[in-house]
């Protein structure tokens, strides 16, 4: 529990966290550094320019143990997400937009992505098992794409009727 006490340490107290609650850039940066036990030397190598900002990684990994260790002590998962830098706790009402977008912005891309594996790979410059394995993703992610575009229309025409969609 010693990222637990890292985390208190810099004003972040996992099992007292509370919808709505906002912890600064600041807080978030420190508790980085604290628990990021390679941080000096990544720093280091970020200054001689060898490595990408360690720091742009800060919100989520810091995001990512706080959600591990409320898991871990049995506490409500919380929704997070990075505000002006710092972590912001949503509120219910503001979960529901937010996961909502999410669950779009994935639908959105997984299309896009399917898209690109027809017209973005040369299945000619593949050996026999990357192009069968080519061919084997191209079937499944279309499956997928259109079960999830034929869904998500049925859905929306359904609630332009006024018909309350089942409960899964």
């Amino acid at each position: 529990m010693e990222q637990l006490q890292q985390l208190q340490s810099v004003g972040i107290n996992v099992p007292a966290m509370q919808k709505g609650a906002y912890y600064s850039e600041r807080q978030v940066l420190d508790a980085y550094e604290k628990l990021e036990p390679r941080f000096a030397e990544k720093m280091q190598r970020y200054q001689r320019g060898e490595i990408r900002d360690p720091t742009s990684y800060a919100f989520t990994n810091v995001k990512t143990i706080i959600e591990r260790l409320r898991n871990e002590m049995g506490l409500n998962p919380l929704v997070m997400r990075m505000h002006d830098g710092g972590l912001r706790v949503l509120t219910d009402a503001e979960a529901v937009t937010y996961l909502n977008n999410q669950a779009n912005a994935g639908i959105k891309k997984h299309k896009t992505k399917t898209e690109q594996l027809f017209t973005h790979v040369d299945a000619a410059q593949l050996d026999e098992k990357s192009s069968k394995q080519l061919e084997a993703h191209q079937r499944r992610h279309a499956f997928i794409a259109a079960s999830a575009q034929g869904a998500r229309t049925q859905a929306l025409k359904m609630q332009r009727k006024g018909v309350q969609l089942p409960k899964p």
